[in-house]
């Protein structure tokens, strides 16, 4: 589902008219950009590890989360690396290819 936007930007050259669409989730373009985008504390984690961070995904989740070199050991080593494992290959087998 896509809804469409219409700003008006208000500069000292000349008035500019800019169409810009909305993407909502039940859009496959939502969720290829949930997929790419950093989560939006990423920076604040990045300054209190000092830059040892990494981004993991946990099971059920569709959203990228900021974590430690040590917890990502953990997520690793606890098994739910492959829980998310699984979760993707269950979205890839509900894929239908026309």
């Amino acid at each position: 589902m896509v809804g469409n936007i219409n700003l008006k930007v208000k500069t000292p050259y000349r008035r500019l008219s800019v169409m810009t669409q909305l993407i909502l989730p039940g859009d496959p373009l939502f969720n290829l950009t949930l997929y790419q985008t950093p989560p939006p504390n990423w920076r604040e984690v990045t300054a209190a590890t000092g830059g040892d961070f990494t981004f993991i995904v946990r099971p059920g989740s569709e959203v990228m989360e900021p974590v430690t070199q040590a917890q990502a050991r953990d997520y690793l080593n606890s098994g739910e690396y492959e829980e998310r494992e699984q979760d993707i290959i269950q979205a890839d087998d509900d894929w239908v290819i026309f």
